[in-house]
């Protein structure tokens, strides 16, 4: 669906005043599970920078041992140690980091994203379920005609003027307009159970909208598209994620404390009572091709999503032509459908005239009336 977003923002957005129809779209982006699912998961991005970003800060430990050793001296050894450690630098890290940054941007991004297609979703059923009723209200004029039609014809029957065919047709017609009447009314339920399900709310009602009268002529910028945001967003993480995988090579650089008092009764190697400060430097020296299959795997994600990028921008921008297209010719087909509506009344209003004189049938007045709606 979100392909049909920049349309509604275009052109449908700004037009719709209905008071009902507002209520719907503020009850569906407060209340659907879509929406809060989409903010759980910008919660836990944004977690998950915070648990990388500690990594880099000070760390204290605090190490407590009591052992029992059976050598040629059997002796008992305990151990405590107060261990302090920060990071100076590790670039696998930082770029992690800026991933975990990145990943945030797109979850915000994907909010907004999913908050755009549950408009959309509402407004397209919406919209459906109006054009329903009205041409539920058509179908029932149609069965109005039908129905008088039928009346005097019968009675045309029942006076002996030999209308039975015609009593015939009539009550096939009728029958077929019920059945669509039926096959109508169970779309409308069914539209109406969609509203429903995304904004949460019973209390529906069908009202009008403006129409569309408005043409947009700038083009959007399509890297404003939540959608493409969120892809856009996903490439940089990639890219950080990659960096961080290659920077594996680069190695981890930290200063340590530790205040130590190990006691084994001058039995064991490490017997010390004090402080031990220090320089650490780590770095993987052979990962038999670990490091390289991950870069290669990011960088064929990074493709993937490029393409992605390409492909939704291509179709927005048929989106938008069309959209134009449907603007641009909106008028003309406007005046022309008034105009055959105009001549069809004319049509209907003569076929009676002519019904009296007895000049035309009374199935051409029905085909008459019937073309009207």
């Amino acid at each position: 669906m979100f392909k049909k977003i920049a349309i509604v923002l275009c052109f449908w957005w700004g037009n719709v005043q209905a008071a009902d129809l507002q209520v719907f779209l503020r009850a569906a982006v407060q209340t659907h599970p879509d929406v809060a699912d989409a903010e759980a998961a910008m919660e836990e991005a944004q977690q998950r920078q915070k648990i990388l970003q500690a990594a880099l800060e000070p760390q204290l430990r605090l190490q407590l041992e009591q052992n029992y050793a059976w050598m040629a001296q059997d002796f008992a050894r305990s151990s405590v140690q107060l261990l302090g450690t920060w990071t100076l630098w590790q670039p696998q890290l930082s770029e992690q980091i800026q991933a975990a940054t990145d990943i945030i941007a797109q979850s915000r991004a994907k909010i907004e994203a999913v908050r755009q297609e549950l408009l959309w979703r509402v407004v397209e059923s919406w919209v459906k379920w109006q054009r329903v009723q009205r041409s539920i209200k058509y179908e029932r004029a149609r069965q109005r005609i039908l129905t008088q039609l039928l009346e005097q014809v019968r009675e045309g029957y029942s006076a002996g003027q030999g209308q039975l065919a015609k009593v015939a047709l009539l009550a096939r017609r009728q029958a077929e307009s019920q059945a669509r009447l039926r096959q109508l009314q169970w779309q409308a339920e069914q539209l109406k159970a969609q509203v429903r399900a995304l904004t949460g709310r019973d209390d529906l009602t069908v009202v009008s909208a403006p129409p569309l009268t408005e043409q947009h002529t700038e083009q959007p910028d399509w890297q404003a598209n939540p959608r493409m945001q969120v892809l856009r967003a996903a490439v940089a993480a990639t890219m950080a994620q990659q960096a961080a995988e290659q920077s594996r090579y680069s190695g981890q650089l930290s200063v340590f404390a530790a205040g130590v008092h190990n006691d084994s009764g001058g039995r064991f190697y490490d017997d010390m009572e004090g402080v031990r400060i220090g320089v650490r430097y780590e770095v993987p020296l052979w990962t038999s091709g670990g490091i390289e299959s991950s870069v290669s795997q990011y960088k064929s994600r990074q493709r993937a999503l490029q393409a992605q990028q390409a492909s939704l921008q291509r179709t927005l921008q048929q989106l938008w032509d069309q959209a134009q297209a449907i603007l641009t010719h909106a008028p003309a087909r406007e005046a022309a459908l008034d105009a055959a509506l105009a001549e069809t009344r004319l049509d209907e209003a003569a076929n009676l005239a002519l019904l009296r004189s007895g000049e035309v049938s009374v199935l051409t007045v029905l085909e008459s009336a019937l073309a009207r709606y």
